[in-house]
Parts: C-alpha cells; sequence; structure tokens
C-alpha cells in the first residue's frame, strides 16, 4: 500500500492538510519520506495541484484506508457504468455483455489498476457517463463527468471534438476548467513553475506511446512518422458526422492511440469505445457483426495485452504496449465506416427500442 501509485496521487493531498508545499523542491522529498508513500521520481509532487485538491478529503484517512476507499469505490463505479453503457448499447447481445464484463474486471489493465491504485476504474466510469449523458442531451452532466478528465489530460487529447458537440456543453466544460485551473492558482500561486520545469520530461522518457516506439526504432525520423500517424488518425476521425455515437467511439479510441503520455494500464478506457461501437453497428441491423467487434476488441485486452506485458517486463520498457489503441482505433474505424455519416443519436431510449434497430429486436 504504501508504494503504490495510489499513495503517490494520496501524498499531494496529505501534504495540504498537513501544511507542507507539494511544489517545493527543497522538502518533497523529505515530507514524502515522512508521510511514508511511494518514492517520488521527481523532486516535486508528479501530477497537477488540481490533483492534489481532489484528494484533500482521502488523505483525512490513513493511507491503508484511504487506499481501500478509492480502490473499491472507483472499481464498484467502473462495474456499475459499464453494466449501463451495456444496457443502454448491447442489451441483447449476453455474450458481449459477459465479455466486456470479464474485461472491466479481470483484463491485465484491470487488474494492475486495481493493484497499483490507478485512475483506470474512474475514467472509465467518467467515459462512460460523459457519453451516456451527452446522447441524452443532458449536456450539464456530461460535462461534469468530462471534468475528471482532468486528472489526466493526456489520454482525453481528442475526446472533447466527440464529446462535446454543442456550444452550451463546450462553453460550460471551459468555464469549470478555468474555475478548477483559478483554484489551484489560490491555493498555491505559481506551483505549475516548478512542475512544468521537472515533470513533464522526467515522465516522458519511453512511455507506452506511439512516439515512443517509433522514436526507439528510427530516431528522429520514427517521431516524425509517429506525428503523421496521429494527423492521419485525426483525418479519419473528421470523417465521421459530430454529435453520432460512431464519432464519440472514433474520438475517444483516437485520444488513447494518440496520447503523448500513457502506461499500459491506461488501456482500459479502450472498453468504452469498443462498447459503443458494437451498439452502432448492432443498431445498424449487424447484431452478429457487433458481438464479434466487441470479442475481438476485448480480447485484444484480456489476451493480447498480457503478452505485450510479459515483454515488457523482459525489456524493462513498455513502449511495444502503443500498439494495442493503435490496432483498437483501426478496428472500431473499419466497423464502424459505413455507418460514419448516420443522423446523431440522441434518444435516451435502450438501442432494442428504436424504430430502425427490428433486426435486432428479432
Amino acid at each position: 500500500m504504501h508504494i503504490t501509485d495510489f499513495s503517490g496521487f494520496w501524498a499531494g493531498g496529505r501534504a495540504l492538510v498537513l501544511g507542507a508545499d507539494p511544489y517545493d523542491p527543497t522538502t518533497w522529498t523529505a515530507t514524502v519520506a515522512r508521510m511514508g508513500t511511494q518514492p517520488p521520481d521527481t523532486p516535486v509532487y508528479g501530477y497537477p495541484m488540481w490533483v492534489a485538491i481532489a484528494f484533500v478529503p482521502l488523505a483525512l484517512f490513513p493511507l491503508e484506508v484511504a487506499g481501500w476507499l478509492w480502490t473499491l469505490t472507483t472499481f464498484a463505479l467502473a462495474i456499475v457504468a459499464v453494466r449501463a453503457l451495456l444496457r443502454s448499447y448491447l442489451p441483447d447481445l449476453p455474450l458481449a455483455n459477459g465479455v466486456a464484463g470479464l474485461t472491466i474486471t479481470m483484463s491485465t489493465p484491470a487488474y494492475h489498476t486495481f493493484v497499483l491504485g490507478q485512475w483506470g476504474f474512474a475514467l472509465v466510469a467518467a467515459s462512460a457517463g460523459a457519453i451516456l449523458a451527452f446522447r441524452r442531451g443532458l449536456d450539464r452532466r456530461g460535462v461534469i463527468c468530462a471534468l475528471a478528465f482532468l486528472a489526466k489530460p493526456q489520454l482525453f487529447v481528442a475526446a472533447a471534438v466527440g464529446l462535446l458537440t454543442t456550444v452550451r456543453a463546450a462553453i460550460n466544460w471551459l468555464v469549470l476548467v478555468a474555475f478548477v485551473l483559478i483554484a489551484s492558482a489560490l491555493v498555491r500561486p505559481g506551483w505549475w513553475v516548478g512542475w512544468l520545469a521537472v515533470v513533464p520530461e522526467r515522465r516522458f522518457s519511453l512511455p507506452a506511446t506511439i512516439y515512443s516506439l517509433l522514436s526507439e526504432a528510427a530516431g528522429p525520423a520514427g517521431a516524425f512518422v509517429a506525428v503523421l500517424l496521429a494527423i492521419a488518425g485525426v483525418a479519419l476521425a473528421a470523417r465521421f458526422r459530430r454529435g453520432t455515437d460512431g464519432a464519440r467511439a472514433v474520438w475517444l479510441a483516437l485520444s488513447s492511440a494518440i496520447a503523448p503520455y500513457e502506461w499500459a494500464y491506461d488501456h482500459l478506457l479502450l472498453l468504452v469505445p469498443i462498447i459503443v461501437a458494437g451498439g452502432v453497428i448492432a443498431r445498424g441491423g449487424s447484431p452478429s457483426v457487433a458481438s464479434r467487434l466487441v470479442l475481438v476488441g476485448s480480447a485484444i485486452l484480456l489476451l493480447i495485452s498480457p503478452l505485450f506485458y510479459a515483454i515488457a517486463i523482459s525489456r524493462h520498457r513498455e513502449t511495444w504496449s502503443a500498439v494495442i489503441p493503435v490496432v483498437v482505433f483501426v478496428l472500431l474505424v473499419a466497423g464502424l465506416w459505413r455507418d460514419r455519416a448516420v443522423a446523431p443519436s440522441g434518444d435516451s431510449r435502450p438501442l432494442e427500442q428504436h424504430p430502425t434497430s427490428g433486426l435486432l429486436a428479432e
């Protein structure tokens, strides 16, 4: 418990509770040693100030209690959110439901999220909640869910394009983000100066991203190719009509594929666009194809992910794992391509109740 990633998150909130400065490079290492949490890999708190503020309530509890509260609560939220997503998008495909349930609880990314106390379960719940809310026209609820993306904004670099499709939603989200930034600056003015000086450089060393993978393989030329691939991904996603479920799935998957900083446990977020994409295909009258897409996407996380993690252990780096979100993105684009221009979906009824889903209902 004292060396998990959660303990590293919790340390920022605990420091604020104790009156310490998480962004003072002269005292942070000693502060962490006194708290007995994960040894820091940077001379300041490794996360933005708003993360430290968010963890203040949990920092009022001992680390062991806070860790179990965080893990079990976010785990439960993810299960409930995935179940709600399945009921809305794949209500009559029990095999796809079962495999998706297995993925959120038993896949390698889920296992590491549970053991490390990572953000995966919380962000899966937030992603599913945002998609369901925006799909039903509940922009305020969707914006509140999407605010959780600030915990790891690098994983959602393209998600806003697919989710914030109305002016009202975009404005509300920007207002909330501005509030978070201002509140963070008021709690500790100038915190970002020390954070930007050391954290990005340390954290961007060989993560599981296409930029690291191709740079490792071909140097600067590989990094240039990775950027071209990211641009190509944006061009493909832009072909999907905004406000549709297909666009939501593709842009969310693209965010993982082109993330500038990511690790293998973050791939748990791919389950959300996989389910949504399956729902689009099922609604189009191809339930068997929808099941196959969900089965293949889930199999990547259940069966292929552990193989890549075994390679990562042998190589002492996870760069090859960057292939997984790229493959999932390509899978979803290929599966949804013929539905890329369908009308926006804003109906709150389960998919089997839609007038266009007669074949699925049968």
